[in-house]
């Protein structure tokens, strides 16, 4: 909405910024605002939606709407410190036919927390394989506990190429705590191949891939640890 306002500008007293003190106001229409660039349009790279908080107030299907109507053929969301407005602009770039750009402003703190280990020498990301992978185990201390499931896949071009699933028998009745933490039951584990039998393949499953996982500190601490009891020589963090 456009409105003429007619009145008179002062200070105001509790603001302390100038004020227009309206005497008079009309709605009026306008002119909605075009493109009319002849050839190759621009491709708007900063947005920032309704998701950013006090930053904008518009949803990302709007700009998408917009975009196409002045013939644009893409379009780029990047709001400050998150992705909530992800899902629908996906299905707004879907239906408007445009490209979507995901991006996003961060805010970037050196907390010295490393986000990868043991990265000595150069690798291609993009064509690499990785290994996502996860353990579930009888506690929470690599030492005294054990793993008691490795689950992976394996991962290259953004595609599953193989997985990886196997049971481990402690040795020893699970725990009611970790039963019902893990929902693994002492016949799930039973008679599963030994703990050096499932390192042993995990390492040969691995081998010369690239290993990721949620919270893997936790994860390679005890799949280090199991590699430490059976000697193989394999370490994902020093």
């Amino acid at each position: 909405m456009w409105l003429r306002i007619r009145g008179s500008v002062q200070e105001d007293n509790y603001s302390r910024e100038l004020t227009v003190n309206a005497q008079d106001m009309m709605e009026v229409k306008h002119a909605k605002r075009t493109d009319n660039v002849e050839g190759d349009k621009r491709i708007e790279l900063h947005a920032h939606t309704n998701m950013s908080q006090m930053d904008a107030i518009s949803p990302i299907s709007d700009y998408v709407n917009q975009a196409q109507a002045w013939g644009h053929t893409a379009i780029a969301v990047t709001d400050h410190a998150t992705l909530q407005a992800y899902p629908e602009a996906h299905s707004a770039a879907k239906k408007a036919g445009l490209k979507m750009l995901y991006g996003v402003e961060i805010n970037l703190v050196d907390d010295g927390t490393p986000v990868a280990y043991q990265d000595s020498e150069p690798i291609e990301l993009e064509s690499a394989e990785y290994v996502v992978f996860d353990v579930e185990t009888t506690g929470l201390s690599a030492v005294y506990d054990k793993v008691i499931e490795l689950a992976a896949v394996k991962m290259k071009d953004g595609q599953v190429i193989d997985s990886f699933e196997e049971m481990i028998d402690p040795g020893f009745p699970l725990s009611e705590f970790t039963i019902n933490l893990t929902h693994i039951t002492d016949e799930m584990v039973h008679g599963s191949k030994s703990e050096e039998e499932v390192f042993r393949l995990f390492h040969e499953f691995t081998t010369g891939t690239i290993m990721a996982g949620h919270n893997v500190t936790f994860d390679v601490g005890f799949i280090n640890a199991g590699y430490e009891r059976m000697a193989c020589q394999k370490s994902i963090i020093p």
